[in-house]
């Protein structure tokens, strides 16, 4: 009755199929660890794009209708984000991340002008809902959902520098302006429920810890120490423009966050004031960062909470008189359980081996996450650490070193 009952809905949905369409007819057959296997019927125009429309058609039925026996049988996507769910079935074909084997059935067979076949697929099931309900909360029901509580992270306001020569300290007691627009800011991010590391605390407890150069040419230097030891995850860079006009005041500030750990620029934002009767740059700074700051707050979340893309290469010293192809006293070889041990902690499993050969092994695109299972911040090193600790257990001795995302492990001797 299920096969007739299918078959007339095929016949009604053929007349108005598009490339976008799904017939979203999705089973799951078993469920294992992480992983679990579904069947689902693709639909195309073109016999080429049946399979593809079937991946595609189990992953919209998972997380806008629901799947029987899955996540109470509930659709995993909480409140739609388009940013986020659109990347499962563009061109950036992020479903395909989580898939691990995909089987066919029954070949595509023509119906009108389109093909439809069957295909037995296996994905990461606990990997997505976990990646999904991270972004875009938990589904609790018609109508209503909660957002996920994504992490945030730790933010260092700082001054924007001209120069290399300038410090952040020289501009902060230099620049009266500049200075409250920097308070304001961090106000702000504190008022948004950010914690925040001040500038100056950092700069003091740095200097009881340890010498910092007083000429000029360190400054630049310096500065970036003073970022790295202040524990943030971000850094954001405050400039001011001040006009006054007929009587009236209004100012600028452009802000620009960036990851301490790399650089990378994390979110752009000009905060324009309306303008006012009032010159009280501290009134009007307030006043401005409270209205416009959240907009920018979210670029900074969205990025940090985004996998970080990272580069391990592992090699063996030169003094070590072992290869990664010999076995460890758990029985694995060392190559095989680098694989396996990333295939379990990586973001989503995902990672892609460059290269192994007998002293090195390089794994050229890694996905950190960023928090590790018990919730708490993860960065390259923790992440390096954890690997360390794991070849450790199994009786292989390393040293490793980080530098941004990319890391180095040496092999030293296996037992």
């Amino acid at each position: 009755m299920r096969k007739i009952l299918f078959t007339i809905t095929l016949l009604l949905f053929v007349t108005n199929a598009t490339a976008q369409d799904y017939i979203k007819e999705v089973c799951l057959i078993s469920e294992s660890g992480m992983n679990a296997t579904f069947t689902s019927v693709g639909f195309a125009q073109s016999k080429k794009d049946v399979k593809t429309n079937a991946i595609e058609s189990l992953f919209h039925t998972l997380f806008f209708d629901g799947v029987e026996d899955v996540n109470n049988s509930k659709k995993i996507v909480g409140s739609d984000k388009p940013s986020y769910t659109n990347d499962f079935f563009n061109e950036n074909k992020r479903c395909m991340n989580y898939v691990v084997d995909v089987k066919e059935e029954s070949k595509p067979n023509k119906i009108g002008n389109n093909y439809n076949g069957t295909y037995t697929i296996t994905i990461r099931l606990k990997s997505l809902i976990k990646d999904v309900q991270k972004n875009t909360g938990v589904y609790t029901g018609p109508g209503q959902s909660a957002a996920a509580s994504a992490p945030k992270p730790r933010i260092m306001v700082v001054p924007f520098k001209k120069s290399d020569d300038e410090s952040y300290e020289k501009i902060l007691n230099e620049d009266w302006e500049l200075s409250v627009a920097v308070t304001e800011v961090e106000k702000g991010f504190q008022q948004q429920k950010i914690e925040t590391r001040n500038i100056k605390a950092v700069k003091k407890g740095t200097i009881n810890r340890s010498h910092f150069a007083d000429n000029a040419n360190a400054a630049n230097s310096n500065d970036r120490q003073l970022i790295l030891n202040s524990d943030a995850d971000v850094y954001v860079d405050v400039r001011l423009n001040k006009q006054t006009n007929n009587g009236l005041s209004s100012i600028s500030i452009i802000v620009n966050a960036y990851e301490t750990a790399t650089g990378e620029n994390w979110g752009s934002d000009n905060f324009i004031s309306r303008q006012y009767k009032s010159d009280h740059l501290s009134q009007i700074c307030a006043k401005t960062v409270a209205e416009k700051l959240p907009g920018f707050l979210k670029q900074i979340i969205e990025n940090y909470n985004k996998p970080v893309s990272g580069h391990i290469e592992v090699n063996v010293s030169n003094d070590a008189m072992v290869t990664l192809r010999d076995r460890c006293k758990n029985g694995r070889r060392l190559s095989d359980f680098l694989q396996d041990w990333l295939t379990e902690n990586a973001q989503d499993g995902v990672y892609n081996t460059q290269a192994i050969v007998d002293e090195t092994a390089i794994f050229d695109f890694v996905q950190i996450p960023r928090v590790d299972r018990n919730n708490k911040r993860m960065n390259a090193d923790r992440f390096a650490g954890i690997l360390s600790d794991a070849l450790y257990e199994i009786g292989v001795d390393t040293r490793f070193v980080t530098n941004g995302n990319n890391i180095m492990i040496t092999i030293l001797s296996i037992e």
